[in-house]
């Protein structure tokens, strides 16, 4: 890697939150890096797989290669389109060994972060002000009609 690359580290429930990710990564990142330990899963599987699957959203939304490195869950790396490229889980010690591609693709996602969903908000927001107003302003209209 030269000077004006590098990566995107996040520890364990950042990756949860897809805003705080899209304001972390930057243009330079080439990869994202999360480690991890899901200890507090207790043993249930659903809820390790459901975290890698939240993983594997972060890589698409964010276009970049994720590596997740967990002591008590399911380490795996993560191609930008979210595919599992390689996994092991924390029941024997293994190793994953792979190229990683950095790229500097700068998704939608991670320059806007979730504006659609702020305006979807929004334009329900407005509908709802509309229909409510609607219902309040249309029975008076209809009393002067009337006379």
């Amino acid at each position: 890697m030269d000077s004006t690359s590098g990566f995107l580290n996040l520890i364990c429930y950042e990756a949860i939150n897809s805003i705080f990710v899209a304001k972390q990564i930057k243009p330079t990142d080439r990869f994202i890096v999360m480690l991890a330990s899901e200890a507090f899963f207790m043993g249930v599987p659903a809820g390790k797989e459901q975290y890698l699957n939240i993983c594997r959203l972060r890589a698409i939304e964010t276009g970049k290669y994720l590596i997740k490195a967990s002591n008590d869950g399911i380490s795996a790396l993560i191609d930008d389109k979210g595919n599992v490229v390689r996994r092991c889980s924390s029941i024997a010690y293994q190793l994953i060994v792979s190229d990683v591609p950095g790229n500097s693709r700068y998704t939608f996602f991670s320059r806007c972060g979730d504006l659609i969903g702020e305006c979807a908000i929004l334009i329900m927001l407005i509908l709802v002000l509309l229909a409510l107003f609607r219902r309040l302003i249309q029975p008076r209209f209809a009393n002067v009609a009337r006379r």
